[in-house]
Protein backbone atom coordinates (compact mmCIF):
# COMPACT_ATOMS: atom_id res chain seq x y z
CA UNK A 1 0.00 0.00 0.00
CA UNK A 2 1.58 3.55 -0.28
CA UNK A 3 2.75 5.16 2.34
CA UNK A 4 1.78 8.93 3.22
CA UNK A 5 4.24 11.48 2.62
CA UNK A 6 3.48 12.98 6.06
CA UNK A 7 5.69 10.30 7.85
CA UNK A 8 8.92 10.37 8.33
CA UNK A 9 11.92 7.81 7.15
CA UNK A 10 13.23 6.92 10.33
CA UNK A 11 17.01 5.32 10.18
CA UNK A 12 18.24 4.39 13.60
CA UNK A 13 21.68 2.62 15.17
CA UNK A 14 23.78 1.96 12.24
CA UNK A 15 27.35 2.34 10.31
CA UNK A 16 27.88 3.09 7.15
CA UNK A 17 31.14 3.32 5.63
CA UNK A 18 33.50 2.84 2.17
CA UNK A 19 30.77 3.99 -0.14
CA UNK A 20 31.94 5.44 -3.73
CA UNK A 21 28.46 7.21 -3.20
CA UNK A 22 26.79 9.55 -0.59
CA UNK A 23 26.55 7.41 2.72
CA UNK A 24 22.97 8.51 3.53
CA UNK A 25 21.28 10.87 0.98
CA UNK A 26 17.51 11.46 0.35
CA UNK A 27 16.63 11.35 -3.51
CA UNK A 28 13.30 14.37 -3.45
CA UNK A 29 12.40 17.17 -1.31
CA UNK A 30 9.03 15.46 -0.03
CA UNK A 31 11.39 13.24 1.75
CA UNK A 32 11.59 13.43 5.74
CA UNK A 33 14.09 12.28 7.85
CA UNK A 34 14.79 11.28 11.16
CA UNK A 35 18.20 9.86 11.77
CA UNK A 36 19.40 8.76 14.98
CA UNK A 37 22.71 7.53 15.97
CA UNK A 38 23.92 6.72 12.66
CA UNK A 39 27.63 6.98 11.70
CA UNK A 40 29.36 7.13 8.60
CA UNK A 41 32.80 6.74 7.29
CA UNK A 42 34.83 7.24 3.77
CA UNK A 43 31.56 8.24 1.79
CA UNK A 44 31.08 11.09 -0.74
CA UNK A 45 28.70 12.98 1.38
CA UNK A 46 28.51 12.32 4.96
CA UNK A 47 24.95 12.28 5.61
CA UNK A 48 22.84 14.65 2.36
CA UNK A 49 19.15 15.54 2.67
CA UNK A 50 17.75 17.31 0.47
CA UNK A 51 14.14 17.57 2.74
CA UNK A 52 13.26 18.34 6.04
CA UNK A 53 15.48 16.22 8.61
CA UNK A 54 16.39 15.82 12.10
CA UNK A 55 19.39 13.96 13.03
CA UNK A 56 20.09 13.20 16.62
CA UNK A 57 23.65 11.47 18.27
CA UNK A 58 25.54 11.08 14.40
CA UNK A 59 28.40 11.21 12.57
CA UNK A 60 30.39 12.05 9.42
CA UNK A 61 33.91 11.64 9.15
CA UNK A 62 36.91 11.30 6.45
CA UNK A 63 34.16 11.45 3.30
CA UNK A 64 35.32 13.37 0.15
CA UNK A 65 32.83 15.93 0.22
CA UNK A 66 30.46 17.20 3.23
CA UNK A 67 29.90 16.07 6.43
CA UNK A 68 26.32 16.55 6.81
CA UNK A 69 24.16 18.57 4.42
CA UNK A 70 20.75 19.60 5.34
CA UNK A 71 19.60 21.68 1.81
CA UNK A 72 16.03 21.72 2.80
CA UNK A 73 13.50 24.71 3.77
CA UNK A 74 11.79 23.21 5.86
CA UNK A 75 13.08 23.76 9.29
CA UNK A 76 15.62 21.29 10.13
CA UNK A 77 17.45 19.98 13.89
CA UNK A 78 20.70 19.09 14.23
CA UNK A 79 21.75 17.78 17.76
CA UNK A 80 24.56 16.41 19.04
CA UNK A 81 26.32 15.56 16.21
CA UNK A 82 29.90 15.29 15.26
CA UNK A 83 31.94 15.91 11.23
CA UNK A 84 35.36 15.33 11.17
CA UNK A 85 38.10 15.29 8.76
CA UNK A 86 35.65 16.02 5.66
CA UNK A 87 37.19 17.66 2.66
CA UNK A 88 34.43 20.35 2.51
CA UNK A 89 32.08 21.12 4.98
CA UNK A 90 31.74 19.99 8.10
CA UNK A 91 27.95 20.28 8.95
CA UNK A 92 25.84 22.82 6.36
CA UNK A 93 22.24 22.95 7.27
CA UNK A 94 20.08 25.66 5.02
CA UNK A 95 17.68 26.25 7.51
CA UNK A 96 16.85 25.07 10.98
CA UNK A 97 19.41 24.63 14.09
CA UNK A 98 22.14 22.80 15.21
CA UNK A 99 22.91 22.56 19.09
CA UNK A 100 25.47 21.21 20.76
CA UNK A 101 27.46 19.27 17.78
CA UNK A 102 31.16 19.93 16.99
CA UNK A 103 33.48 19.99 13.62
CA UNK A 104 36.89 19.50 13.53
CA UNK A 105 39.42 19.15 10.50
CA UNK A 106 37.39 19.78 7.82
CA UNK A 107 38.74 21.15 4.68
CA UNK A 108 36.25 24.47 4.41
CA UNK A 109 33.48 26.12 7.26
CA UNK A 110 33.08 24.21 10.42
CA UNK A 111 29.49 25.39 10.28
CA UNK A 112 27.57 26.46 7.01
CA UNK A 113 24.55 27.79 7.92
CA UNK A 114 21.55 29.54 5.81
CA UNK A 115 19.66 32.64 6.36
CA UNK A 116 17.39 33.05 10.01
CA UNK A 117 19.03 29.72 11.22
CA UNK A 118 20.29 29.22 15.26
CA UNK A 119 23.48 27.26 16.36
CA UNK A 120 23.80 26.95 20.06
CA UNK A 121 26.47 25.10 22.10
CA UNK A 122 28.46 24.08 19.25
CA UNK A 123 31.85 23.97 18.82
CA UNK A 124 34.75 24.60 15.50
CA UNK A 125 37.88 23.29 15.59
CA UNK A 126 40.89 23.18 13.05
CA UNK A 127 38.46 24.16 9.97
CA UNK A 128 39.66 26.74 7.63
CA UNK A 129 36.54 28.59 8.47
CA UNK A 130 34.85 28.04 11.87
CA UNK A 131 31.43 29.27 11.81
CA UNK A 132 29.90 30.32 8.33
CA UNK A 133 26.30 31.98 8.64
CA UNK A 134 23.87 34.00 5.93
CA UNK A 135 21.67 36.61 7.31
CA UNK A 136 19.70 36.78 10.53
CA UNK A 137 21.31 33.83 12.49
CA UNK A 138 21.35 33.63 15.89
CA UNK A 139 24.98 31.99 17.47
CA UNK A 140 24.92 31.29 21.79
CA UNK A 141 27.83 29.85 23.42
CA UNK A 142 29.88 28.91 20.70
CA UNK A 143 33.50 28.16 20.21
CA UNK A 144 35.24 28.81 17.51
CA UNK A 145 39.16 28.04 17.84
CA UNK A 146 42.18 27.31 15.65
CA UNK A 147 40.74 27.62 12.59
CA UNK A 148 42.93 28.73 9.30
CA UNK A 149 40.60 31.65 8.74
CA UNK A 150 38.24 33.37 10.86
CA UNK A 151 36.55 32.05 13.87
CA UNK A 152 33.26 33.43 12.76
CA UNK A 153 32.42 35.23 9.39
CA UNK A 154 28.64 36.66 9.79
CA UNK A 155 26.65 38.29 6.98
CA UNK A 156 24.31 40.75 8.06
CA UNK A 157 21.56 41.05 11.11
CA UNK A 158 23.54 38.52 13.01
CA UNK A 159 23.48 37.76 16.92
CA UNK A 160 25.89 36.69 18.48
CA UNK A 161 25.60 35.73 23.28
CA UNK A 162 28.85 34.02 25.15
CA UNK A 163 30.63 32.87 21.50
CA UNK A 164 34.57 32.88 21.89
CA UNK A 165 36.96 33.26 18.97
CA UNK A 166 40.32 32.11 20.25
CA UNK A 167 43.26 31.48 18.04
CA UNK A 168 41.91 31.36 14.25
CA UNK A 169 44.62 32.57 11.57
CA UNK A 170 42.19 35.17 10.34
CA UNK A 171 39.92 37.58 12.44
CA UNK A 172 37.92 36.46 15.31
CA UNK A 173 34.65 37.57 14.80
CA UNK A 174 33.67 39.52 11.74
CA UNK A 175 30.06 40.51 10.72
CA UNK A 176 28.10 42.75 8.45
CA UNK A 177 25.66 45.64 8.69
CA UNK A 178 23.09 45.50 12.23
CA UNK A 179 24.49 42.62 14.15
CA UNK A 180 24.98 42.54 18.01
CA UNK A 181 27.33 41.14 19.83
CA UNK A 182 27.19 40.35 23.83
CA UNK A 183 29.43 39.17 26.26
CA UNK A 184 31.87 37.65 23.46
CA UNK A 185 35.43 37.28 23.88
CA UNK A 186 38.10 37.48 20.96
CA UNK A 187 41.55 36.41 22.25
CA UNK A 188 45.06 35.58 20.79
CA UNK A 189 43.76 35.94 16.53
CA UNK A 190 46.20 36.48 13.89
CA UNK A 191 44.60 39.71 12.50
CA UNK A 192 41.59 41.75 14.44
CA UNK A 193 39.38 40.12 17.10
CA UNK A 194 36.42 42.00 16.46
CA UNK A 195 35.40 43.55 12.85
CA UNK A 196 31.74 44.93 13.36
CA UNK A 197 29.30 45.87 10.36
CA UNK A 198 27.73 49.39 10.62
CA UNK A 199 25.06 50.16 12.57
CA UNK A 200 26.33 47.47 14.80
CA UNK A 201 26.06 46.95 18.47
CA UNK A 202 28.93 45.65 20.67
CA UNK A 203 28.19 45.22 24.54
CA UNK A 204 30.60 43.76 27.71
CA UNK A 205 32.94 42.09 24.92
CA UNK A 206 36.53 41.39 25.72
CA UNK A 207 39.47 41.43 22.70
CA UNK A 208 42.80 40.14 24.33
CA UNK A 209 45.96 39.50 22.71
CA UNK A 210 44.56 39.89 18.96
CA UNK A 211 47.77 41.06 16.84
CA UNK A 212 45.87 43.94 15.16
CA UNK A 213 42.81 45.71 16.90
CA UNK A 214 41.14 44.43 19.13
CA UNK A 215 37.65 45.83 17.86
CA UNK A 216 37.33 47.51 14.73
CA UNK A 217 33.85 49.20 14.03
CA UNK A 218 32.11 50.16 11.31
CA UNK A 219 30.65 53.78 11.13
CA UNK A 220 27.50 54.17 13.27
CA UNK A 221 28.51 51.07 15.58
CA UNK A 222 27.77 51.44 19.21
CA UNK A 223 30.26 49.98 21.56
CA UNK A 224 29.29 49.52 25.33
CA UNK A 225 31.52 48.41 28.92
CA UNK A 226 33.98 46.50 26.89
CA UNK A 227 37.66 45.53 27.15
CA UNK A 228 40.55 46.03 24.88
CA UNK A 229 44.36 44.42 26.28
CA UNK A 230 47.59 43.75 24.76
CA UNK A 231 46.14 43.73 21.12
CA UNK A 232 48.34 45.37 18.53
CA UNK A 233 51.14 42.77 18.85
CA UNK A 234 51.91 43.16 15.46
CA UNK A 235 52.72 46.26 15.13
CA UNK A 236 52.69 49.99 16.22
CA UNK A 237 49.46 51.15 14.25
CA UNK A 238 47.02 49.47 15.79
CA UNK A 239 44.59 50.23 18.72
CA UNK A 240 42.57 48.17 21.06
CA UNK A 241 39.36 49.67 19.84
CA UNK A 242 39.27 51.66 16.49
CA UNK A 243 36.08 53.84 15.47
CA UNK A 244 35.03 55.41 12.30
CA UNK A 245 32.28 57.74 11.00
CA UNK A 246 29.74 58.02 13.90
CA UNK A 247 30.86 55.44 16.16
CA UNK A 248 30.21 55.75 19.81
CA UNK A 249 32.54 54.35 22.25
CA UNK A 250 30.88 54.56 25.86
CA UNK A 251 32.28 53.01 29.03
CA UNK A 252 35.16 50.96 27.65
CA UNK A 253 38.74 49.99 29.15
CA UNK A 254 41.79 49.71 27.19
CA UNK A 255 44.87 48.64 28.49
CA UNK A 256 48.36 47.93 27.11
CA UNK A 257 47.67 48.26 23.41
CA UNK A 258 49.89 50.94 20.87
CA UNK A 259 47.01 53.20 21.05
CA UNK A 260 44.18 52.90 23.37
CA UNK A 261 41.21 54.39 21.55
CA UNK A 262 41.17 55.56 18.19
CA UNK A 263 37.56 57.92 17.99
CA UNK A 264 37.04 58.13 14.71
CA UNK A 265 36.18 60.88 12.19
CA UNK A 266 32.70 61.96 13.59
CA UNK A 267 32.58 59.67 16.29
CA UNK A 268 32.04 60.39 20.15
CA UNK A 269 34.27 58.60 23.00
CA UNK A 270 32.71 58.80 26.50
CA UNK A 271 33.26 57.35 29.97
CA UNK A 272 36.95 55.42 28.84
CA UNK A 273 39.63 54.37 30.96
CA UNK A 274 43.13 53.93 29.27
CA UNK A 275 46.08 52.64 31.08
CA UNK A 276 49.47 51.40 29.61
CA UNK A 277 49.16 51.94 26.05
CA UNK A 278 52.01 53.96 24.18
CA UNK A 279 49.36 56.41 22.78
CA UNK A 280 45.95 56.69 25.67
CA UNK A 281 43.92 58.29 23.05
CA UNK A 282 43.77 59.32 19.55
CA UNK A 283 40.56 61.44 19.15
CA UNK A 284 41.73 63.71 15.93
CA UNK A 285 37.81 64.45 14.56
CA UNK A 286 36.66 62.63 17.23
CA UNK A 287 34.21 64.65 19.95
CA UNK A 288 34.96 63.47 23.62
CA UNK A 289 34.34 63.95 27.33
CA UNK A 290 37.07 66.04 28.72
CA UNK A 291 40.29 63.30 29.40
CA UNK A 292 41.21 63.66 32.76
CA UNK A 293 44.77 61.88 34.85
CA UNK A 294 43.61 61.11 38.09
CA UNK A 295 46.76 61.93 40.15
CA UNK A 296 46.56 62.68 43.41
CA UNK A 297 42.41 62.32 43.23
CA UNK A 298 40.05 63.41 40.77
CA UNK A 299 40.13 66.67 39.62
CA UNK A 300 36.81 66.77 37.55
CA UNK A 301 33.30 65.81 38.18
CA UNK A 302 31.67 65.59 34.94
CA UNK A 303 30.66 62.71 34.65
CA UNK A 304 31.05 62.34 30.46
CA UNK A 305 34.81 62.73 31.12
CA UNK A 306 37.61 59.85 30.04
CA UNK A 307 40.28 58.47 32.33
CA UNK A 308 44.05 58.21 31.30
CA UNK A 309 46.25 56.86 33.98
Amino acid sequence: SAVSSDLPIIIKNGYIRNFIGDGLATATSAASLVVHNVHVDDCLDGIDSIGTANLIDCSARNCAGDGIRINSSGRSAVVRCIAENNALDGIQIDNGSARDCSAFLNGAAGFLSGSDTTLSGCVSQNNITGFSTSAGATLDNCVASINTGSGFACSTSTTLINCAARSNGSIGFITSNGSAFENCSARLNTLEGFVTGAGSVVTNCVAASNQEDGFQLNSDTRIFNCAADGNGTAGANFAGIRGSSDTTIDSCTVTDNPTGIIGGNGGFVTRCAAAGNTTPYDMTGTDHGLIITPAGGFTSSNAWANISY
